[in-house]
C-alpha cells in the first residue's frame, strides 16, 4: 500500500472531514441564530431557503482546499509497522503534522467561538420573549 496514493489520500480525507464537520456545525449555529434573532431579515430567509448545491458551494471549498494541500503539497506519508507498540502507524514529516494540527485547531476554536456567540444570542432573545 505504501507506493500508492492511499496513505496520503486517507490522511487528507481525515483532516478535510474534521474541518468540514466544524464548518457545518458553525454554519448551522449561524443559521439558527438568524432565524431566531432576526426572523424578518432577508438574509435569514435566504439562508434558510438555500438549495443543496448552493450549500455545498458554501460549505465544501475550505475543507477541499485543506485536503488538496495535504494531498498535493506535502511530503507523502507511508504506513510502517512499529514493533515497540505492535501496530501499523502512519509516518510523515513532523512539520506537516504541526501545520495540519494548527489549521484544524484554529478552525475548531474559531467555530466554537462563533457557535457559542450564536447560541448566547439565541438564549438571550428567547429569554426576553
Amino acid at each position: 500500500m505504501n507506493p500508492t496514493i492511499w496513505p496520503q489520500l486517507f490522511y487528507g480525507h481525515v483532516y478535510a472531514c474534521c474541518i468540514g464537520q466544524i464548518l457545518g456545525v458553525t454554519l448551522n449555529s449561524v443559521s439558527r441564530m438568524l432565524l431566531v434573532c432576526y426572523p424578518g431579515w432577508r438574509a435569514a430567509k435566504t439562508f434558510d431557503e438555500l438549495s443543496y448545491p448552493l450549500v455545498m458551494l458554501i460549505h465544501y471549498p475550505f475543507p477541499f482546499a485543506v485536503g488538496f494541500y495535504i494531498f498535493f503539497g506535502q511530503i507523502p506519508s507511508t504506513f510502517e509497522y512499529i514493533p515497540g507498540i505492535g501496530k501499523v502507524t502512519r509516518v510523515t514529516d513532523v512539520g506537516a503534522v504541526q501545520i495540519n494540527s494548527d489549521i484544524t485547531a484554529a478552525a475548531a476554536v474559531g467555530g466554537a467561538i462563533i457557535s457559542s456567540y450564536c447560541y448566547m444570542r439565541v438564549f438571550l432573545v428567547l429569554r426576553t420573549r
